[in-house]
C-alpha cells in the first residue's frame, strides 16, 4: 500500500474519533445544545495535505421532554408538573485549509432553529420559538509528530477562538397567572447563542490496537470570557450566566475493508465506531470562576456509536448517542437563592455531516 493511501485509510478508520466537541452551553432546560465543532459527526479526512481545503455541512438533532434532578427523572418538578418539548436542529457550514500538512485552520459558521413548548403561569401550554446564525468560531489544530514516521497513531492540539455572533436576547411571550401577557426573550435553551466571547482548547489521539482497529481520544473546552449575558432569566431579575463547557470523547473505531480491498482507483473506506461521550457544563469557570447568575451545571454521558463511509474526496457520517448518564448539580445561585435545579435533557442525539476535500 503506497504511503498516500495508507494514511487516507487511517485517517479514514479514525473519521469519527474527533466528531462533535460540542459547543455545551448553559441551555437551561435543556443543556447541551451548541456546538462549535473541528467537526461535527465525523471527518472522512483527518489528514489534509498541505494547500487543500475541506468543506462541511453538518447536522445536529435534539429533541427534550425529560426533566431531571442530581441524577433521575423527576417529571413533577417541570412546570405545573407537566412536560417541557424542546426541539433543537442546528446546521453548522464548515471550511478548513491546511497550512501544511500538520497544520489546519477551520471556520465554522452555524444556523440554529429551535422551539419550547410548556406550561406558563396561566396553567396553559404555549410554544416559543427562536432561530439565527450561532456563534461563529476559527480553531486551528496541529498535529503533533510527523505523519510519515507515525502512520499508526498520532496527537493532535488545537486552540481557537469563538465569536458571540449568535442573539441572546431572541424575543417570545411570557403568559402570566392572570391570564395577560408580556413580551420576554425565550428561555436559553433555544437562543442562537450565548453571549460571550470564548476560547477553545480541544486535543486529539488515535493509535493502532489491531489489525483494523484504533482506540481514539479527543475532547474541548470552551473558557468563556463573560459572566452573564445581561438578559434576565425570568421576572425576578435574575441574569443569565455563561458557563465554561467541555465535550470529552473515547473509544474504538474499526473500518470494515481490509487494505486488499482498497486500491488508489476505489478508494472506498466504511468505519464504525463505539465509546464514551461526556458532555458538560461547569458550576465555576476557568475565567471569572464563582458567581450567582443563572446557570445549570450538568454532566451527560452517552454510549457514542456511529458509522463513516468514505468514497474518494467525498466523505457521510451518521452518529447517535444515546445518553445513559446524567447529573444536574446545583449552581452557586441556586444554593444562594434557594431555588432546587435542574432542567431537561434530551435521551439520544442525531449527529450527521457530509464532507468533500478539494
Amino acid at each position: 500500500m503506497t504511503y498516500s493511501l495508507r494514511r487516507f485509510a487511517l485517517a479514514s478508520a479514525v473519521a469519527l474519533l474527533a466528531a462533535t466537541p460540542v459547543r455545551t452551553a448553559s441551555a437551561q432546560g435543556c443543556m447541551p445544545i451548541r456546538f462549535v465543532s473541528p467537526a461535527l459527526g465525523g471527518r472522512g479526512d483527518a489528514y489534509l495535505e498541505a494547500g487543500s481545503w475541506r468543506s462541511t455541512i453538518a447536522f445536529r438533532r435534539l429533541y427534550s421532554n425529560m426533566f431531571f434532578r442530581g441524577t433521575r427523572s423527576h417529571p413533577e418538578f417541570a412546570p405545573q408538573g407537566q412536560p417541557i418539548f424542546i426541539h433543537n436542529n442546528t446546521v453548522n457550514l464548515g471550511l478548513t485549509y491546511a497550512v501544511s500538512d500538520r497544520v489546519s485552520v477551520t471556520l465554522n459558521v452555524p444556523w440554529f432553529d429551535g422551539s419550547i413548548s410548556n406550561f406558563h403561569a396561566d396553567n396553559v401550554r404555549h410554544r416559543n420559538s427562536a432561530s439565527g446564525i450561532g456563534d461563529v468560531n476559527v480553531h486551528v489544530s496541529s498535529w503533533l509528530f510527523d505523519l510519515q514516521s507515525n502512520p499508526r497513531g498520532n496527537v493532535a492540539l488545537g486552540a481557537g477562538v469563538k465569536a458571540p455572533t449568535g442573539r441572546v436576547n431572541s424575543g417570545g411571550t411570557l403568559f402570566l397567572a392572570n391570564g395577560t401577557s408580556v413580551a420576554f426573550p425565550v428561555v436559553p435553551a433555544i437562543q442562537p447563542g450565548d453571549g460571550a466571547l470564548g476560547f477553545l482548547l480541544s486535543s486529539e489521539a488515535f493509535r493502532q490496537v489491531a489489525k483494523r482497529t484504533y482506540a481514539y481520544a479527543s475532547g474541548m473546552y470552551t473558557a468563556n470570557l463573560r459572566e452573564s449575558t445581561g438578559v434576565p432569566r425570568d421576572l425576578t431579575g435574575l441574569m443569565i450566566g455563561v458557563p465554561d463547557n467541555y465535550s470529552l470523547r473515547a473509544g474504538t473505531s474499526v473500518y470494515l475493508l481490509s487494505r486488499s480491498e482498497l486500491s488508489l482507483g476505489s478508494m472506498t473506506v466504511v468505519s464504525t465506531s463505539l465509546g464514551w461521550r461526556e458532555d458538560g457544563t461547569t458550576r465555576r469557570d476557568l475565567f471569572g470562576g464563582r458567581d450567582l447568575f443563572y446557570r445549570a451545571p450538568a454532566r451527560v454521558g452517552y454510549v457514542d456509536n456511529g458509522v463513516l463511509a468514505v468514497k474518494g474526496r467525498y466523505a457521510v457520517s451518521l452518529s447517535v448517542p444515546v445518553r445513559v448518564y446524567q447529573n444536574y448539580r446545583l449552581s452557586d445561585s441556586d444554593i444562594a437563592l434557594g431555588r432546587p435545579g435542574g432542567g431537561g435533557l434530551a435521551r439520544y442525539l442525531v449527529l450527521a455531516e457530509f464532507s468533500r476535500r478539494y
